[in-house]
């Protein structure tokens, strides 16, 4: 008897072995898939938040340019009035900025609020409103 019962101890701690070595393997799997996971989820909200960024700075880019040219052909026309040089041409670029500043006015004013804040937002309209009258 004192065989079966060694046989029977040595099978039970043998799957006793195999069980620990299962569970060890199984959990060092889902911990390695949640740390994956988690640093996927870093490295995607990283490329994200780099996009945003990217767009933001290309649409203040786009906002200023507007702004300036806006400006300087305004005062290439005043100039173009004043000494009496190229009047109509110079008018008419000025109005094709306006044109472009109108269609493009109410993107350009939701984008200052929402990157700027709405203070920025209502001093921006304050500065230039001079220039839609």
């Amino acid at each position: 008897m004192s065989d079966k019962e060694d046989i029977g101890h040595s099978r039970g701690s043998e799957l006793l072995g195999i069980l620990k070595s299962i569970i060890v393997v199984v959990i060092t799997g889902a911990v390695a898939a949640w740390i994956t996971h988690y640093y996927r989820m870093q490295e995607e909200s990283a490329s994200v938040s780099t996009e945003a960024r990217n767009t933001a700075t290309n649409t203040y880019y786009d906002i200023i340019e507007t702004i300036g040219k806006r400006h300087y052909y305004a005062l290439r026309a005043a100039i173009g009035f004043q000494w009496h040089e190229d009047e109509m041409a110079r008018w008419r670029q000025s109005d094709n900025m306006v044109m472009y500043w109108n269609e493009h006015r109410y993107r350009m004013l939701a984008l200052t609020g929402r990157y700027l804040g709405n203070q920025q937002k209502t001093d921006f309209v304050d500065l230039h409103r001079p220039l839609t009258q």
